[in-house]
């Protein structure tokens, strides 16, 4: 990508030169080279649960306090979310069982709930004890991203523990 030197026009300062994008296999290895962290993103509505592991997670905004994650649109999580307007997030600790709930949360079609333990807080929402943070979070934003969407979430309930976060970079997990 080319950047255009700037002009008294600013709104035109970093706008790409007319080039081919980079193939999605240029683009997944480019995005797997990012070192992330792993969390479990689920959502409780009318008696049922859904989740899913993602690594697009990451807080956005201090004032307000703001924190995003992104899902595949297909995503019944998604749905769910965008439903009831909740969600929690289980930024999963670098062990054994974390690991294993993020594998049961990362196969679509299967019921990960069944597998792995899970801790219900009041509203229903269900977190990971493999976790060394949770959060309940608002729905305050969403944005679509090609073909996923960007959720922007107010936390209303956060626990920290200690502990090191499981770390994921080039589809694997880090030891």
């Amino acid at each position: 990508m080319s950047v255009m030197p700037l002009s008294g026009d600013s709104r035109h300062a970093c706008a790409p030169a007319a080039e081919p994008e980079a193939t999605a296999h240029e683009f997944k290895q480019l995005a797997g080279s990012f070192l992330t962290g792993v969390a479990v993103t689920t959502a409780h509505d009318d008696g049922d649960d859904y989740g899913c592991t993602v690594s697009s997670l990451a807080s956005v905004s201090l004032d307000p306090p703001l924190l995003m994650v992104c899902l595949d649109q297909r995503s019944t999580t998604l749905r769910a979310i965008e439903r009831t307007g909740r969600f929690a997030v289980s930024l999963l600790a670098r062990d054994p069982q974390a690991a294993r709930t993020a594998l049961a949360f990362a196969r679509p079609g299967q019921d990960a709930f069944e597998q792995v333990d899970m801790v219900r807080l009041p509203s229903g929402l269900a977190v990971s004890p493999a976790a060394v943070a949770q959060a309940e979070l608002v729905v305050r934003e969403r944005y679509e991203g090609g073909d996923h969407v960007i959720v922007l979430g107010t936390p209303v309930w956060v626990s920290v523990s200690d502990g090191d976060p499981l770390a994921y970079w080039r589809a694997r997990f880090l030891p």
